[in-house]
């Protein structure tokens, strides 16, 4: 026997089907709603991402920085130093140097070598130069003359061989910058001969002839980790007085950018909600999403 329902139960069910038609209707507008504020708060998000990405590298900034600054001087120490910079194997070079002590008719010490040129090496000797004029006899006197030479650094090797050749008239036309001193005495030793007489102390680094190689590969190691291990102990201590709080900075950071993206949560949560709700009246109604 079928079951026919009652005018009462048709207009029932006719209101029923308006009231969930509202509900979807009010339901889409919500959702719609939702989607332009979640389209809108994600292009904020994406901005705080940004702002927390680099307050995070600020901070690391800030908190390496003592590392960073001491690795500097450090290495940068070492390498006027002479002892060169990490992981690179360096060019060494050096330069040539002239060393002459002479004195005639007496001691000549001769000897060149390769030297580095650094701020921290030992400078190259004063030089000097002497000569005594030959004993003139005037007046039942015998007078000469000693000059003492002002000589500058080097750059040439001319005076250095005029005073091996004992070369008087190169040096009386070259050096114009002495101190002259009038000597005399009443006799001389016949023994002696009676010339002029050098004394010298030259000195000059060639420039041009330079020797080039690279260090070895165990004095890179070693400059190497000694410098690592000079900027980490020189960067911890200072970050150690220093106190900084880089992990607490980083929570604060995280935790303000999670209060400021979970509206957007929220949204997206009440939006799958209303998804919910509209596909279960939509079924309970016998149709299809729109």
């Amino acid at each position: 026997m079928s079951h026919r329902k009652t005018k009462k139960e048709k207009i029932l069910a006719q209101q029923r089907g308006k009231n969930r038609n509202q509900q979807i209707k009010e339901l889409k507008q919500l959702k719609y709603d939702l989607e332009l504020k979640i389209a809108e708060r994600k292009r904020e998000d994406f901005k705080q991402l940004n702002i927390r990405n680099l307050k995070v590298f600020t901070n690391t900034c800030n908190f390496l920085a003592p590392f960073v600054i001491s690795a500097g001087v450090t290495v940068g120490a070492f390498s006027l130093c002479g002892g060169g910079f990490p992981f690179l194997s360096d060019e060494i070079i050096k330069y040539k140097t002239y060393n002459l002590d002479f004195e005639t008719k007496g001691y000549v010490t001769m000897y060149e070598e390769y030297r580095t040129n650094s701020w921290f090496d030992e400078s190259l000797p004063e030089n000097s130069l002497t000569i005594y004029s030959p004993w003139e006899k005037k007046d039942n006197q015998y007078v000469r003359f000693k000059r003492e030479y002002n000589i500058d650094s080097l750059t040439t090797l001319d005076l250095y061989n005029a005073v091996l050749d004992e070369d008087y008239e190169y040096i009386a036309q070259n050096l114009k910058d002495y101190q002259e001193e009038k000597q005399v005495v009443s006799e001389i030793d016949s023994k002696i001969p009676n010339d002029y007489f050098f004394e010298a102390s030259l000195h000059m680094l060639d420039k041009e002839d330079i020797l080039k190689y690279n260090e070895t590969d165990l004095k890179n190691i070693v400059i190497t980790i000694i410098e690592l291990v000079l900027g980490l102990v020189l960067g911890g201590a200072v970050a150690y007085f220093r106190n900084y709080k880089y992990l607490y900075s980083l929570e604060r950071i995280n935790d303000s950018y999670r209060c400021k993206i979970e509206a957007t949560k929220l949204m997206q949560q009440k939006l799958y909600e209303t998804n919910e709700k509209i596909l279960s009246l939509t079924k309970s109604k016998g149709g299809k999403i729109k």
